[in-house]
This record gives structure tokens, C-alpha cells and sequence, in this order.
């Protein structure tokens, strides 16, 4: 299965760090790219630490939506390619 090789950012998820000064902001995508490449991150900021905590969890699910969707699209093809090589014979 291929990995997936992004994350989404939603316009409404601006509104609750639009607050947080640039070096936080900057920290907060810092941590968003280390979390989705699967690399080790530390937040020394209470403050980005606790934003960063509401998009981990949508990028859990989000991660969780790409790795169904491959799954059903795997079992589909390999259910097409077992009754074509049936058909075959």
C-alpha cells in the first residue's frame, strides 16, 4: 500500500491559532510535517503543544480515512483480477 504522502489543513482550523504569534505558528507547522512524515517532535510551547493536540487528532483520522479507502480499493481489484484469471481457464 502506498503511504500517504500529505495532510490537509482546513480554513476553519485557522480561527483557533490565529492568535498565536508567527515563531508559534511556525512551530506548530514544524511539528504538522515531523507528525506526518512519522519523525520524532518535541513542543517545548504549552501553548502550540495544546493546539497541536486538536489537529493530531485530525490527522489521525484523516490517516485513518486514506488507509480504508486503500483497503477497499485493494480488496476491489483483487476481487476483479481472481475473476478475470477465472475466466481465464
Amino acid at each position: 500500500m502506498a503511504e500517504q504522502n500529505g495532510f490537509f489543513l482546513y480554513l476553519d482550523q485557522y480561527e483557533p491559532i490565529a492568535e498565536l504569534t508567527l515563531e508559534q505558528k511556525g512551530m506548530l507547522l514544524e511539528a504538522f510535517f515531523a507528525f506526518n512524515r512519522g519523525e520524532a517532535y518535541e513542543i517545548a510551547d504549552p501553548v502550540v503543544r495544546m493546539a497541536f493536540g486538536f489537529f493530531k487528532t485530525s490527522f489521525e483520522r484523516e490517516k485513518q480515512r486514506y488507509t480504508e479507502i486503500c483497503n477497499r480499493r485493494k480488496t476491489a481489484a483483487r476481487s476483479r483480477w481472481d475473476a478475470n484469471a477465472s475466466s481465464d481457464r
